[in-house]
């Protein structure tokens, strides 16, 4: 689904963790260590995932 839409990103969330957005800010919650929140795409059909720091 995600290749038929690629100008629409994905939060990819692990085991654990919570996204809060306010406004146009967010902070990662995570109850498990280590866990993560990711921005993932397609682009030029290419998979792309990067990891959400708080400041993303």
């Amino acid at each position: 689904m995600m290749k038929t839409t690629d100008k629409i990103p994905t939060i990819a969330l692990d085991d654990g963790a919570a996204l809060e957005i306010i406004s146009e800010k967010f902070r990662k919650i995570s109850s498990i260590k280590n866990a993560k929140a990711r921005k993932c795409y397609w682009k030029n059909g290419q998979y792309h995932s990067h990891i959400l720091e708080q400041a993303d």
